[in-house]
């Protein structure tokens, strides 16, 4: 016979029979807790105690927890172990009748893991994979970023499994009738590939009916995770392998492009040689850019210019570097608005990076020269938010977003009167209990609190006759040899004197959510400034590594031959 177990118990077995493949972090006040073979599995892969809760029946549940507030370096560490996650939070206000009602608000899976770090410059690529009568089609998304591509492969399993290492993706999600199994790879069984109108946009690139249905179901797994609408994702971009240098996975090793072959390490590669750039944005392109040679010579050739030109103008290139360093990860940045996890911190970089953009056009524009002039000018002018940021957030904000302290004063007059009130309560009663003396002339008047009645304004019985209708003092409480009134202006103010602090944090968070949706409108602007920037990141690596190198710009000629004179290994 089933055990019976509290209400909170029967609550927490209710979410875990609907994610029965994933570890259920259950959010009891400040602390996400774990139960029966969850806290086990828990305890043992994080090194964290192991205890027991009353549950209701005879036997302790196994139990362990973490802190919330700390929670993202325990879930990175079980997601890194291949684990899905299902975060369940509270969903209604605690100390209302009945039990606190919960939800799982998020899945967290290898593919899907927002990385806290803005310093990270690598991408997390999950996948979604079908197998059609001819081909392979792959659907790549990083959800940090908002990127999304789509490419077809030929029917070889090798080809599969390079394109797969070369993303580094951490998560492949399949069809459950055509399950996959890759090493390191979590393989994620999901059945919905139907088209979704609401993100017709991000499909307007692509016609392929089996980059469609790929897609599809990448986004669909997506969003039920998620649990949320994916509004910084990009238009999704076809990979043409054909426009690229293919290489398999053993060649791209054996020439150490991104990795070294000793401890597959960044240091002694390509990649570590040519990557000196300043932004993590600029790091993440220039990696593909090395992973995804181009073979189209017209291309390679502009790539060359803009190169070219950087490494001619020295001055200014050393300018572009210095402003470049003031350029936190927009790209990032501006997908957690959308993502709505960003805090009142991350909008104060995002309007620091702003802030340098008209200064990084003018010097782009300086050099007048076309290529650059096309790329200074989709550095669209974005001063409206970073004049909403400053105006509204405080220079060191706190990092939660709940808990206030984030709103500057001036920017809004009920904010500002409710830390008035907090901070002049008994300013303000002071001079209330003066005007009523005043007003009514009795001397022995005064204000008082108790936390059965609130506030009150006392009178002895000796000055009753003195308490004229027209004060419209209401009767609150009698004693032995006074009586205790209230007026409306004494109850509004114990209203928001008793009030002031929760209705101030609850203000601010509304008002930085207001922020929020503000910023969220120009979030793909965000998205096209932050991929401009990371190309005159690299343009300006490859310039300043040339110039230091003294590299030579190469010939091309279509005799096939390859000659290189008084040349010399640039990592050796």
């Amino acid at each position: 016979m089933k055990p019976k177990y509290s209400p909170m118990m029967m609550q927490y077995l209710s979410i875990k029979e609907e994610n029965q493949d994933s570890i259920v972090m259950f959010r009891l006040g400040d602390f996400y807790e774990m139960f029966f073979d969850d806290a086990i599995l828990v305890s043992k892969e994080l090194e964290i105690a192991l205890t027991g809760k009353n549950a209701g029946a005879v036997e302790r549940v196994p139990m362990c927890g973490v802190p919330f507030h700390s929670a993202s370096g325990y879930i990175q560490k079980l997601v890194d172990n291949g684990h899905r996650v299902a975060i369940v939070e509270q969903l209604s206000e605690p100390g209302k009748k009945g039990i606190v009602e919960r939800g799982v608000v998020q899945i967290i899976t290898p593919g899907t893991i927002f990385d806290e770090s803005l310093t990270n410059n690598k991408n997390n690529y999950i996948a979604a994979l079908e197998e059609f009568d001819f081909n392979y089609t792959l659907a790549f998304c990083d959800i940090s970023t908002g990127e999304f591509c789509v490419t077809n492969i030929d029917k070889n399993e090798k080809l599969l499994l390079n394109q797969l290492q070369m993303m580094a993706v951490k998560e492949v999600v399949c069809l459950s009738k055509h399950i996959f199994k890759f090493d390191d790879i979590l393989s994620s069984p999901f059945d919905n590939d139907k088209y979704n109108d609401k993100y017709a946009k991000i499909f307007s690139n692509i016609n392929d009916l089996k980059q469609i249905k790929t897609a599809s179901l990448l986004l669909n797994y997506l969003l039920d995770t998620q649990k949320r609408e994916l509004e910084h994702l990009q238009i999704i971009e076809e990979i043409n392998n054909d426009d690229y240098l293919t290489m398999d996975l053993y060649t791209k090793k054996a020439l150490e492009l991104t990795t070294n072959t000793k401890n597959n390490e960044k240091y002694g590669s390509l990649y570590w040689l040519l990557d000196q750039t300043k932004t993590a944005m600029g790091s993440r392109l220039l990696k593909q850019w090395i992973e995804r040679p181009l073979i189209n010579q017209a291309q390679i050739e502009d790539r060359l210019d803009i190169v070219e030109i950087f490494t001619n103008y020295f001055i200014q290139r050393e300018s572009v570097k210095e402003i470049l360093k003031d350029i936190y990860d927009l790209e990032r940045l501006s997908s957690r608005i959308a993502f709505g996890n960003i805090n009142a911190r991350d909008l104060k970089w995002i309007s620091s990076s702003l802030k340098v953009l008209p200064e990084l056009k003018a010097q782009l524009i300086s050099l007048d020269e076309p290529l650059i002039n096309e790329l200074a000018n989709k550095l669209v002018d974005l001063s409206h938010i970073t004049e909403l940021i400053d105006q509204a957030i405080v220079d060191n904000p706190p990092l939660t977003v709940k808990e206030g302290g984030i709103i500057k004063d001036s920017f809004n007059e009920e904010l500002d009167e409710l830390r008035y009130i907090r901070n002049h309560g008994k300013q303000w009663l002071a001079k209330f209990e003066q005007k009523e003396r005043d007003k009514t002339g009795i001397k022995g008047l005064k204000v008082g609190y108790n936390r059965v009645f609130g506030y009150y304004i006392e009178v002895t019985k000796a000055n009753l006759s003195l308490v004229k209708d027209e004060f419209n003092y209401t009767r609150k409480q009698s004693l032995s040899n006074a009586e205790r009134f209230v007026t409306p202006e004494l109850k509004e103010m114990e209203s928001k004197l008793l009030s002031a602090q929760d209705k101030m944090v609850k203000l601010e968070y509304v008002l930085f959510t207001q922020f929020r949706d503000y910023i969220k409108k120009d979030v793909h602007t965000l998205q096209d400034v932050a991929k401009v920037i990371a190309r005159i990141d690299v343009y300006q690596s490859l310039a300043m590594i040339s110039s230091e190198n003294s590299y030579v710009r190469p010939i091309f000629n279509q005799s096939k031959t390859f000659n290189v004179v008084d040349g010399r290994h640039g990592v050796i």
